[in-house]
């Protein structure tokens, strides 16, 4: 099982390390949040209000400057890179015994239950329905 948690850890790192640069004509604060959560994507909690103190955001206008360049606010961005990463792992073949709880843990979510809710809100099947799809 722990050459199952390298290869998971790999392909979450692989993930990330390919994730784009912000785009250099975004303002300077989206372009410095955006590479915050690129660097801090597996951090457990990773909040909003965290992000804005690492970052230095002050004011209630950033979510929006923020939605307004990206598409999405910072949860949704968060939870839709973690997601992504997600479906790769839970699709891999060699990984098939890797628990829910363990990819869940991985990418930061305090425990399955919140993992299974927000895969399942993107998903519409909680992971391990849509994992077992992938190998049927």
């Amino acid at each position: 099982m722990g050459d199952d948690i390298r290869k998971a850890e790999r392909i979450l790192a692989n993930y990330r390390s390919e994730l784009p640069e912000p785009d250099p004509d975004w303002p300077d604060e989206v372009q410095r949040v955006i590479e915050c959560i690129h660097e801090h994507l597996y951090r457990p909690n990773l909040k909003v209000c965290w992000l804005k103190e690492q970052c230095y955001i002050n004011g209630t206008h950033f979510t929006t400057l923020f939605k307004y360049y990206t598409g999405m606010g910072l949860k949704k961005y968060i939870q839709y890179h973690r997601l992504k990463v997600a479906k790769q792992v839970l699709s891999e073949d060699s990984l098939k015994d890797i628990t829910i709880l363990q990819v869940a843990l991985a990418l930061g979510y305090s425990g399955k239950g919140a993992f299974i809710h927000a895969f399942k809100k993107l998903q519409n099947d909680p992971p391990g329905k849509w994992r077992t799809k992938q190998f049927a």
